[in-house]
């Protein structure tokens, strides 16, 4: 019976993590299509500001030879007032995403290209207007190209920095745990270390669930990182249990491959920090 007791615990903490793994898939999915489509609509206005500085500059250029441009500074003012609305809503979007670098590039360069759409205004008559509109727009697409770097920088940085910062909690944990083992081998009734068998626990699952957050904001977090998170903090469950049933050769040994679970899963990290 105890066996039959066993086996349901553990084909019930496997169903678990099948549907967690489900649940953090599609949130990590969710997530980072979202990014995905951010950094792509950054790409869009940078393209867009891109070429309307372009053609603007060609524009100036012939104005100062002399040659009518009314009908192009009319109808690039359109445009670049389009591409200034656009950029602006963008910044807002990405304020909403907390995406706060790429939401002020982005909010500068709608500013900028607002700037030259004044300019436009007499850019047909006079060459000079028609050269500070190429030149504001030129600082346009500048700004609105660094907005997407920028940001796509930080989103790298964030997850390296907790990257770094899981490989330590999970290397100290790990020797945390080898630690418990071996007071486990000596004590007479294991249960007595249950206390602290059961922080530890809960200081893997605190660092999993950070973990799995960053893992639904990047494709820099493998999902072998997030298997082997998983793996350490079942093994560090199981430890738990039979702590607290005092079972001592037991509970060395769920101990012992705790903390081997806890060193692959800081491996698999430091691979995916070097990637």
């Amino acid at each position: 019976q105890q066996l039959d007791a066993q086996r349901t615990r553990q084909s019930m903490a496997d169903l678990a993590a099948q549907q967690q793994r489900l649940r953090q898939t599609l949130e990590r999915s969710a997530e980072m299509l979202r990014r995905a489509a951010l950094e792509g609509q950054m790409q869009t206005v940078a393209d867009q500001g891109r070429e309307l500085a372009r053609e603007q500059r060609a524009m100036a250029d012939s104005a100062r030879a002399g040659r009518n441009v009314e009908p192009d500074a009319a109808r690039m003012q359109r445009e670049t007032q389009e591409l200034a609305r656009a950029a602006q809503q963008l910044s807002e979007r990405l304020e909403q995403a907390q995406a706060r670098p790429g939401a002020e590039r982005t909010e500068r360069g709608a500013q900028q290209a607002g700037q030259a759409a004044q300019q436009l205004q007499n850019a047909g008559r006079d060459p000079n207007a028609a050269q500070q509109a190429a030149e504001s727009m030129e600082r346009a697409a500048q700004s609105l190209e660094q907005a997407r770097g920028e940001q796509v920088a930080e989103w790298k940085a964030e997850l390296t920095e907790a990257l770094d910062q899981s490989v330590q909690e999970l290397m100290q944990m790990a020797r945390e745990q080898d630690a418990l083992a071996d007071q486990a081998r000596e004590a007479q009734d294991p249960s007595s270390m249950r206390g602290a068998q059961s922080a530890l626990q809960q200081g893997v699952q605190a660092a999993q669930q950070r973990l799995d957050e960053e893992g639904r904001r990047s494709t820099l977090l493998s999902p072998r990182s997030q298997e082997l998170m998983q793996r350490a903090q079942q093994r560090s469950a199981q430890a738990t249990r039979e702590t607290a049933e005092g079972r001592r050769g037991q509970s060395e040994q769920a101990m012992r491959e705790a903390a081997d679970a806890l060193r692959q899963a800081a491996a698999q990290l430091t691979r995916d920090r070097e990637r």
